[in-house]
This record gives C-alpha cells, structure tokens and sequence, in this order.
C-alpha cells in the first residue's frame, strides 16, 4: 500500500516521506497515486479514501495495490517490489501530473456545461 505522504517534498522522513526529496513533489493527494499506479504503471490498485496515515493526521487515503495476480505473475514486469513501484512512480510524476491535470480540465468542462444548463432553465 503507498501513502500520499511518502512521495510529498513538503514532508520530513519523520513525517512519512519515503523517497528522496528530489524525486518527490509538492501537495500529492491519493488521485495522483492511483493515476501513476493504475494507469501510468498499469498495477492493479484501489483507492481508500479514509484511511490515514499515522504519522500524517490530516493527510486522507492511501492506494492498495497488486504487484502479482493469484497465479504469480507479475501486472509489470519490471515492478517487481513495492521499492520499485515507487521508484518507477517518482520516475513518471510528468506523466501523472498531465493525466491528472487532464482529468481535472474535463471535469470543470462539465461542471461549466451543468451550469449554463441551470441558467438556461
């Protein structure tokens, strides 16, 4: 399971950071990991937004993934640990940040959309 906490740059390791501070990024939030592991890494995972993480109180969710299917075989093959998981997480922030950015313009689109509908009537 991974934490936003362990990949956020504003973070101390006592705090629960996990990787280096250089690979990781300011405001992570549990969208972000779920973009970069279910599909920017293509791991199997699932979202629990309530969870919490001990040592990050106001910090909510964390992801719960699966390296290997019930017969042993890997979902990546070259994520082989949760140690590389992260790594290979850190290494794609570029491309989580563009999805999830993404994913955010189609839903103001939407709600901008909603609104012009609720003026109309």
């Amino acid at each position: 399971m991974a934490y936003p906490c362990y990949f956020d740059a504003d973070k101390t390791v006592a705090e629960g950071r996990r990787m280096p501070k250089e690979k990781c990024i300011k405001g992570v939030n549990i969208h972000h990991l779920m973009i970069g592991i279910s599909k920017v890494l293509k791991v199997p995972s699932k979202m629990e937004i309530a969870a919490k993480h001990p040592r990050d109180f106001f910090g909510f969710g964390r992801c719960r993934f699966r390296l290997h299917d019930m017969s042993g075989n890997f979902a990546n093959e070259k994520i082989m640990t949760k140690k590389d998981l992260f790594k290979a997480l850190c290494d794609n922030w570029e491309d989580v940040l563009k999805e999830y950015n993404e994913i955010l313009e189609k839903q103001k689109a939407v709600v901008e959309e909603r609104k012009k509908q609720i003026e109309e009537k």
